[in-house]
């Protein structure tokens, strides 16, 4: 009898008795005990991407936050916008309900619940608006929050459907790429 490995495959040859015996080893993972799986690192992080359109009177923002979920899962989110902004519509997979959960200090804060705990990944998306007064001649962007998360990154793209320019004057906490 010889054999020969390669990586994962061995090749053998039989010699006049016509029998090959063989082991093979199986490896099972060790199930978790309720006191191990409380003890991995529970996260949430988030993506938001908002795309911000300035028409005649009116800035249209359409959002999109993409949550990653480490060791856990999630049946509730909680966003925050500024109490200037009308919200159009809130909507995600097995969305339950979204709703007002508090308005203090010029800031709404929003509660979406899904039918079923999450985990891994979800997905949300936004369509919310301000209005823009004739007369403003300087307009802030209303910064969406995404609240009960341990990082959030945030992208914002601009496109201007009104005859007019746009001026950077102020640019905090972020940076132009």
């Amino acid at each position: 009898v010889w054999q020969k490995r390669e990586k994962q495959t061995v090749t053998a040859a039989l010699g006049k008795s016509g029998e090959l015996r063989g082991e093979l080893a199986t490896f099972l993972r060790k199930k978790e005990t309720a006191d191990e799986t409380s003890k991995r690192v529970k996260k949430v992080y988030s993506a938001t991407y908002t795309l911000i359109s300035l028409g005649e009177g009116v800035a249209a923002f359409y959002s999109s936050v993409r949550y990653q979920i480490l060791n856990d899962q999630v049946r509730e989110f909680v966003i925050r916008l500024p109490a200037d902004v009308v919200v159009h519509e809130i909507v995600g997979d097995d969305l339950e309900e979204w709703s007002v959960r508090s308005s203090e200090n010029g800031i709404t804060t929003y509660q979406v619940r899904v039918l079923y705990p999450v985990a891994d990944r979800y997905d949300l998306s936004l369509q919310y608006e301000k209005l823009i007064r004739n007369e403003d001649t300087e307009f802030s962007v209303p910064c969406l929050e995404v609240v009960g998360v341990a990082r959030d990154v945030g992208y914002l793209g601009l496109e201007m459907q009104a005859q007019a320019e746009i001026f950077l004057k102020k640019l905090t906490r972020a940076r132009l790429i």
